[in-house]
């Protein structure tokens, strides 16, 4: 599969990325990441991506298929890396506690722009993401960048346990 798209506006999807998540409660098919196979060698190409406000620019994305994994390349001058998925993602969170092998996360930059709004009076609003709903994850992000600022190299370990994330 290859395509582009102009322009994809993540807060205009979340209503019907919200509808798709309240359905699938409702309909528990594990996806079988083998029914993927379509998917194998995709790219899509996406002249304005937007996150939260932030105009990211023109980001690639890549799938491709390594034996029981997946692997995601973005390339883009906000954001450039990889991601490998173990097929059991695909299987829901329910599956996630048996899992040992975690998702790999090593992005070589992060390039955010400084919220030009930003006001002393913006208020934080906590997530309803649940650690409950993610699975062990190891990141590393060589460049993350905000604005001009730069802050070194990260690596971050996400282990699951009884009581969420360590």
């Amino acid at each position: 599969m290859e395509g582009q798209l102009g322009t994809l506006d993540l807060a205009q999807w979340q209503p019907v990325l919200e509808q798709i998540r309240t359905a699938s409660k409702n309909y528990q098919e594990n996806i079988d990441s083998s029914r993927m196979s379509l998917l194998d060698d995709s790219r899509v190409q996406i002249g304005n991506l937007i996150l939260s406000e932030r105009n990211l620019g023109l980001i690639q994305i890549e799938l491709a298929r390594l034996q029981n994994d997946w692997q995601v390349r973005l390339s883009g001058d906000s954001v450039a890396g990889t991601a490998q998925l173990p097929a059991y993602v695909f299987k829901g969170a329910s599956q996630f506690t048996a899992q040992d092998r975690p998702v790999l996360v090593n992005l070589d930059h992060i390039r955010l722009p400084e919220n030009e709004d930003k006001t002393e009076e913006d208020v934080w609003v906590p997530s309803d993401l649940s650690p409950f709903s993610l699975p062990n994850t190891r990141l590393v992000i060589s460049d993350p960048q905000l604005g001009d600022g730069s802050f070194g190299r990260w690596a971050l370990a996400m282990q699951r346990s009884p009581q969420g994330m360590l």
